[in-house]
């Protein structure tokens, strides 16, 4: 096969690595390449400077909600999980979720349910707990084991598997939305959290510099 060169930063040599098809002219009409290819594109510093943005935004939502009521907390609210303690709950129960998949490999049927977490003191100890253990599995990962594939469950038994970088940074993604709707509870009540955006985390000297270069690459 010929060396083809695709722009200034990939090169495809190895008919292992990419299935080319060219039109009469020679010019690539489609090519398929795998990750090895195009690079890693998640390392363990860029993944933990996501994961302290992660927690420093939900220490900024948890910190305006010590500001409402406990009616406030739990009143109904046009959001995806009823109130503003539904939607605490929800987003670190998926993080406790996500996280048992990927580190021991269990399944749980359902999320933590909101009865179990009634108060915001008893959601912001297990989320204290819940950021301990993720941060000691993160600190446990080598740059290989970001790319291997993990098989599990949904809640509904429904068989999945996906690359392990991919399913930690949905965990980070859905974090994302979910504060969000709590940003919009709080500041209903008079109590916005303030900017929860990646860059106001970075401009905050929130990440390492080898972690804010990861990000910033």
């Amino acid at each position: 096969m010929p060396h083809v060169t695709l722009g200034a930063h990939l090169q495809l040599s190895e008919c292992e690595r990419i299935a080319t098809q060219l039109n009469e002219e020679g010019r690539i009409i489609r090519a398929t390449i795998n990750s090895e290819t195009r690079g890693d594109p998640m390392n363990r510093d860029g993944l933990r400077a996501l994961y302290d943005y992660n927690y420093w935004a939900n220490a900024r939502v948890l910190n305006a909600a010590t500001k409402v009521s406990p009616d406030q907390l739990q009143a109904p609210a046009r959001l995806s999980h009823g109130s503003l303690r539904g939607t605490l709950v929800h987003t670190l129960g998926t993080e406790i979720v996500w996280r048992l998949r990927c580190h021991e490999g269990i399944s749980p049927s359902a999320l933590p349910a909101e009865s179990e977490l009634p108060t915001l003191e008893l959601i912001r100890a297990r989320c204290a707990d819940e950021e301990r253990l993720m941060r000691g599995y993160l600190a446990s990962l080598s740059e290989g084991a970001l790319h291997a594939t993990v098989q599990y469950k949904t809640t509904k038994g429904a068989p999945f598997e996906n690359v392990l970088w991919h399913l930690l940074l949905h965990v980070v993604n859905h974090g994302t939305q979910f504060r969000a709707e709590a940003a919009v509870a709080l500041t209903g009540y008079g109590h916005s959290p303030g900017d929860l955006d990646l860059l106001v985390f970075l401009r905050e000297g929130g990440a390492h510099p080898t972690q804010h270069a990861a990000l910033s690459s």
